[in-house]
């Protein structure tokens, strides 16, 4: 039999009651030439192990739990528990690396500074979309008020072609 097994760990970050923590898929093949394969997707809500206290847990959602850890003192609970021992010195080790928290933190910058170029971008963009209206605007009420274009063109700093345009949008 060949069997694929993926997981999904889902973080909602929302409190939801229809999510389960747990939900196992199993999907056979399609293709009836092909015997004995069979799919599993398990997904995993991290929200609901979050909240869990880790000795009311069973072994495997122990594991799950380990994955919501946020804090040395959470960290602490799973070294009393063999199988989990190992992953939880793994990640205190990670923690305490200095280049690892480096590159974590270099990820995080590069992510925020992407994030704030792309904000100010944006800012900028709208800045000029909203002038650009106004601008639009005056020289409307310029031409319904049958102002020469000379000297709206001087007024507004547009030029001629773009007079054009806004007089060919009012017709």
């Amino acid at each position: 039999m060949f069997k694929v097994i993926l997981v999904n760990l889902n973080w909602y970050k929302t409190k939801r009651d229809d999510i389960p923590a747990k939900e196992i898929e199993t999907i056979k093949c399609p293709n009836t030439n092909i015997k004995d394969y069979m799919l599993k997707i398990m997904h995993i809500n991290l929200d609901y192990y979050d909240d869990l206290r880790y000795d009311k847990l069973e072994k495997f959602d122990k594991l799950y739990k380990l994955l919501t850890v946020s804090d040395k003192e959470e960290l602490e609970c799973f070294k009393d528990i063999k199988e989990l021992n190992s992953y939880s010195k793994k990640i205190e080790n990670l923690s305490n690396s200095d280049s690892y928290m480096e590159e974590i933190m270099s990820e995080e910058m590069e992510k925020n500074l992407a994030n704030e170029e792309a904000y100010y971008t944006g800012l900028q963009e709208g800045e000029d979309k909203g002038k650009l209206e106004t601008q639009t605007l005056i020289v409307k009420n310029l031409l319904f008020n049958s102002i020469p274009d000379d000297i709206i063109i001087k007024s507004t700093n547009i030029s001629k072609e773009e007079l054009e345009n806004i007089k060919k949008e009012i017709k």
